[in-house]
């Protein structure tokens, strides 16, 4: 068993960097201050319309963003499958933007009007879970080439900028989806602590929700099997 984990050697900088991160991004929404934020910034609202037309302005320009990014650090120079080009920036940013976007698009088509607090925190939200799906795709690519984790793979210049970011001992691709499945756990975390929490703040209850819908005293959603 010792032996199965020691791909995870002087790896700790790495894990303290996850929680930090981890903390940062989870503990605000339990913060008084985070909910009258959401509260404030509700006083000025947008139309589902114009947030879309907003939307459209904005999305081209991620697009751009996310070539130009992968370009700069010239992650892929070396790779033969040259549709990883348009994999990469897409998985990371395109594809939670969108899926935010959707669903933010349903609820204030749904309200005719959104608050700008609300807008903050879905997007925030549904872009977590969004990023969580896409970081499950980096799970199973590093479980697969690495025999589900059993062998060393040595990845390229696809882990370059991770690995000079957590200053990775190497480019194992056992070591990057290990702490992809990290990042899944917080992205899922942080995106279920905000959407919980934003639960709270509208004061959702059994009468505005689905069947069985409630909330506790801590405002984390769940079901009853006796709404009433």
């Amino acid at each position: 068993m010792d032996q199965d984990i020691m791909f995870l050697t002087d790896t700790l900088q790495i894990f303290l960097s996850y929680l930090i991160i981890g903390l940062i991004l989870c503990i605000p929404p339990y913060l008084g201050r985070w909910e009258r934020l959401v509260k404030f910034f509700n006083r000025k609202d947008i139309d589902g319309l114009k947030l879309a037309r907003i939307f459209v302005i904005i999305f081209p320009v991620f697009i751009c963003l996310s070539v130009i990014i992968t370009h700069l650090f010239q992650f892929y120079k070396e790779l033969e499958v040259s549709s990883w080009l348009l994999f990469a920036p897409a998985s990371v940013v395109i594809i939670p933007f969108l899926s935010a976007y959707f669903g933010i698009a349903a609820f204030s088509q749904a309200q005719g009007r959104i608050g700008l607090g609300d807008l903050g925190a879905l997007l925030f939200s549904f872009g977590g879970f969004a990023a969580a799906g896409a970081n499950i795709h980096d799970v199973l690519w590093c479980g697969r080439r690495t025999e589900l984790y059993t062998i060393f793979w040595a990845g390229r210049d696809d882990l370059r900028p991770w690995v000079e970011l957590f200053h990775a001992p190497s480019y194992d691709y056992r070591i990057f989806g290990f702490y992809m499945f990290v990042q899944v756990v917080i992205a899922l975390a942080v995106a279920h602590i905000v959407f919980s929490r934003w639960l709270k703040v509208k004061r959702i209850t059994p009468d505005f929700a689905p069947i069985g819908w409630v909330l506790d005293r801590n405002g984390f959603p769940g079901f009853c099997n006796h709404p009433d």
